[in-house]
């Protein structure tokens, strides 16, 4: 009854599932159900007496409640192309550390911590791809004027870019899943290249855990707002004088009875506002 099959959204553009921005098929689009569509859909209702106009709306209402989820679930990257990202951050944290290891003493680099800068785990995100470009960038100067440590400080500098090249691209769910894996501290300002590091470590571990959490959660991503939408359908056939069943959910109309009453409520009021 939603119809969301054959229908193309009207500008052409295509939604990106990843932090590469990666075009994939189109998303469902919405808009109100078209004569067609409701005149097939009005041989199927009960009699509406007369109220087809309201029983349109409602069903485009829903038609596009469920247009916004499945938008918004094409923008969200797949659980395996999470585990990718969460995967090659970390190989570019202990890339950054290794390399920074190789070096030997750690040099006396310093970064002004912007005052904007937020204190918790979110300043790993925010301030530091910041941070690390700025070191990148001092590394190669140091680079040019050093005998024998050019090609370590080189491999550094690019060390550093490609971290801050990660934590800065990454896709908004590894980001979050990173985020809340990290102890949730205020120590994570960027002053020194000490700082750097310590963070650095913490990130190491925290992108490990992250990722073996989330190859624990399997399964299916529970269709909640199809569900709810279900409830609805279910709600406008009663309302309308129908017997609804459902087989797929068994326990539909256990949460169907639990707010009928207020969706009728909302229904009436509405009917008798628009007389």
């Amino acid at each position: 009854m939603v119809r969301l099959d054959d229908w193309r959204n009207p500008d052409g553009a295509e939604l990106a599932r990843d932090s590469e921005q990666r075009e994939e098929d189109h998303a469902p689009a919405g808009g109100p159900l078209s004569d067609a569509q409701w005149a097939e859909l009005r041989a199927h209702l009960p009699p509406l007496a007369g109220r087809d106009a309201e029983c349109r709306a409602w069903l485009d209402h829903i038609r596009d409640v469920v247009r916004q989820d499945r938008l918004q679930t094409a923008q969200q990257p797949r659980r395996r192309e999470v585990h990718e990202a969460l995967a090659a951050l970390r190989r570019r944290v202990r890339d950054f550390l290794e390399t920074l290891a190789a070096l030997g003493p750690l040099p006396d680099w310093r970064e002004e911590q912007s005052p904007l800068a937020p204190d918790g785990p979110l300043n790993v995100l925010c301030a530091m791809p910041e941070a690390l470009y700025g070191f990148a960038s001092w590394a190669r100067q140091q680079a040019r004027c050093s005998n024998g440590l050019t090609a370590r400080l080189t491999a550094v500098a690019q060390a550093a870019d490609h971290l801050a090249d990660g934590l800065k691209w990454a896709d908004f769910v590894s980001k979050g899943k990173a985020s809340d894996a990290l102890p949730q501290t205020g120590d994570y300002g960027v002053r020194n290249l000490a700082d750097a590091v310590h963070i650095a470590q913490r990130l190491d571990v925290a992108l490990e855990s992250a990722l073996q959490r989330s190859k624990k959660r399997g399964g299916p991503v529970p269709k909640r707002v199809m569900v709810q939408a279900v409830v609805w359908l279910a709600e406008l056939w009663e309302y309308y004088g129908g017997d609804f069943t459902h087989t797929p959910y068994r326990n539909i109309m256990v949460v169907t009875k639990h707010t009928m009453m207020a969706r009728r409520r909302r229904l009436q009021v509405t009917s008798w506002s628009s007389s």
